[in-house]
């Protein structure tokens, strides 16, 4: 909350220090630049004090959490059943221990941005109206629901790859985990070279589903620090 009132009255200060440099009157009724300044500065220190001391809690959170999933996994898989066995792979059970774990610590960590978000697009929105007018607010909020809505798609895509990428995961930890505990059969038969190939081919499948995953977190991004450079150029 004091992240987004501090950005907020950053928008105040820096039109003061305008009205001040044109010899107006500011909001503030400050006649000393120097005060303005520290003002300026002090909003700046509070909204990035806030905003790191927001995110460094939700990170120890979610490093906890994350902890505390891998061990209640771990703790289970140790009293499976031998028909629990044969029903989840040794696969699927690295996989909720590595992959699933790190999305519950990603979750925790950007959750404050659940409430952040929403507040920091309708403050932003009022304070466009208000040091602006009306229809400099319509042409910001009408950029921000575009970049929004991408977003959303983006997400989307990202949600479809992420889901693939654990499939192929998944399938290959099973592919090697299986080749360790009969690597005696394997060897018996020759089988190194086929499992070599069929291993290779699952790397490959995931490398290119990471190289688009990782391609779309780029683009979003990207947007998350084009959308101020665009919204200045609408509402201006």
């Amino acid at each position: 909350m004091s992240y987004v009132v501090a950005l907020g009255l950053q928008s105040y200060v820096a039109q003061a220090l305008l009205e001040f440099l044109n010899n107006e009157e500011n909001i503030f009724h400050i006649s000393s630049g120097y005060w303005l300044m520290v003002m300026m500065t002090g909003s700046s220190l509070v909204a990035v004090l806030s905003l790191n001391y927001v995110f460094f809690v939700s990170a120890r959170i979610g490093i906890n959490m994350r902890s505390l999933t891998m061990s209640l996994i771990y703790d289970k898989a140790l009293r499976l059943s031998s028909e629990a066995r044969q029903e989840y792979t040794t696969g699927e059970i690295l996989t909720l221990m590595s992959v699933d774990t790190e999305r519950v610590f990603h979750f925790v960590a950007h959750g404050p941005w659940l409430v952040m978000g929403p507040l920091g697009f309708a403050i932003s929105i009022m304070l466009v109206g208000v040091l602006f007018d009306f229809y400099s607010s319509i042409a910001g909020a009408a950029v921000l629901i575009v970049v929004m809505i991408f977003s959303v798609q983006q997400g989307d895509r990202i949600a479809k790859l992420q889901k693939q990428l654990l499939q192929v995961i998944d399938e290959r930890v099973k592919v090697t985990s299986e080749a360790l505990q009969g690597i005696r059969v394997m060897k018996f038969y020759a089988w190194e070279d086929s499992l070599a190939q069929r291993v290779d081919k699952l790397r490959v499948r995931e490398v290119t589903l990471l190289r688009k995953f990782h391609l779309y977190q780029v683009i979003n991004t990207v947007m998350l620090f084009v959308t101020p450079t665009y919204l200045s150029g609408v509402t201006l």
